[in-house]
């Protein structure tokens, strides 16, 4: 059987039929190109078997009547259109194939992310092979992007947060197959499909709706993680980027603890999304908003702060009574000047990171039941402002979260539709 035929042959036997098509590099055994379109419901091309040209390599594409047109590539490489999720064989290993966004440098994330076709080797003994649903754009994978973190190595998969759904898994794994989780510990949540530990999945309850449960991981345990441990009285708490959604979140939490919540948003046209929660909101960008902060927590000791650089220190300068700043994020992509801040004034680091690698497994379980419990009484609620397949991934970047919300990708299914260049 030749490698061509032996491709077809596995290919169909695996086939998903999902409405779209990706274009899928490797080499045949025997040189030349082949062009495969496998899925009878797949409207990118018009089924009609297998073609293979030997001598020059022929990349096969489709216009939108679905006729077949070729463009030359390089004589080494093989190109099959393809269904996503089919299988095909590259060095007589079947794999499935997948989308996944890719930041191919450090930069603005619209500039050097991009959605690519990638192959997926047999799923590993004790990982869990999930379809991806659902994952949001988070500031947190913006400007991981950016470069911020010199541990990040790109080419990069961003994606720290998402809900996926168990296609496939060892029998002792302890995941029901269709049943959805949260994959933690690392990103690639912009994929279609990928693999994770089992020790890395936490199951989401049925009753989750799915953007909350794409939204239950970081905004939610940063948030229960900072009020468990540095809250202990019911002195206000400064929280600056209150327009949020973890802000929100933090408001919510406060309020059930009893600690009044004092905000500090970047102008005056910005908008919390329950005033009901906050004591206060200071504009920063009013001539006497200092003086209105200091008059509004002026017996706050802890402050949550997401911006770092100088507003940070700015804040920290304004309340005298202030002991600890909270950083939990740096959304100006600025370090906290730590020269500006009081000696009495402790700076402490929270970033999920910790509790998830090096914390109590026992632990971040908890708090993902509390997360969840939260959610489903409404006490947390994450505001969807669109939802973007992740076709789309360059103008949702470019222009995600503009309606006061998260920017939602809708990673795979019947409404996942890409074409080639996206």
């Amino acid at each position: 059987m030749t490698p061509l035929s032996l491709a077809r042959s596995l290919t169909r036997s695996f086939v998903k039929a999902m409405p779209w098509c990706i274009l899928v590099h490797h080499h045949l055994a025997q040189g030349g190109c082949g062009w495969l379109e496998l899925s009878a419901t797949s409207p990118c091309l018009r089924r009609s078997g297998a073609r293979l040209r030997r001598g020059k390599c022929t990349e096969m594409g489709s216009n939108p009547t679905g006729t077949a047109t070729a463009q030359k590539t390089p004589a080494s490489a093989g190109a099959f259109f393809i269904a996503e999720g089919d299988a095909v064989v590259l060095q007589d290993v079947v794999m499935e194939t997948a989308l996944a966004a890719v930041a191919t440098r450090p930069g603005a994330a619209h500039l050097v992310t991009r959605v690519e076709p990638v192959l997926l080797p047999p799923r590993a003994p004790g990982s869990v092979r999930l379809r991806m649903l659902a994952a949001p754009i988070n500031p947190s994978d913006l400007i991981t992007i950016a470069g911020t973190y010199s541990r990040t190595v790109f080419p990069f998969r961003p994606g720290f947060e998402g809900v996926g759904e168990v296609v496939e898994a060892d029998g002792d794994a302890g995941l029901r197959l269709g049943s959805r989780v949260v994959p933690v510990r690392s990103a690639g949540s912009w994929s279609s499909v990928r693999d994770v530990a089992v020790g890395d999945c936490i199951a989401v309850p049925a009753d989750i709706p799915l953007d909350q449960a794409a939204t239950s991981f970081v905004n939610p345990l940063t948030a229960i993680t900072a009020v468990e441990q540095f809250v202990t009285d019911r002195r206000p708490v400064v929280v600056t980027a209150a327009s949020s959604t973890i802000a929100d979140h933090f408001a919510a939490l406060l309020a059930e603890v009893g600690a009044p919540a004092v905000g500090v948003v970047r102008s005056s046209r910005s908008r919390v999304r329950r005033p009901e929660l906050w004591s206060a909101i200071v504009p920063s960008d009013a001539e006497d908003w200092r003086i209105r902060l200091g008059s509004a927590a002026a017996d706050a000791q802890v402050v949550f702060d997401a911006v770092g650089g100088d507003h940070a220190a700015v804040v920290m300068e304004t309340l005298a009574r202030a002991k600890l700043l909270v950083s939990y994020g740096l959304l100006s992509g600025e370090p906290i000047d730590t020269t500006r801040l009081r000696p009495r004034v402790a700076l402490r680091f929270l970033h999920l990171r910790a509790l998830v690698h090096d914390g109590d497994p026992t632990l971040l379980r908890r708090r993902f039941d509390r997360a969840f419990a939260l959610i489903r009484g409404g006490v947390l609620h994450t505001d969807i402002a669109s939802t973007v397949p992740l076709c789309d991934i360059t103008t949702a970047l470019e222009h995600g979260g503009r309606g006061g919300g998260k920017t939602l990708l809708r990673v795979s299914g019947p409404t996942v539709r890409c074409s080639r260049g996206r």
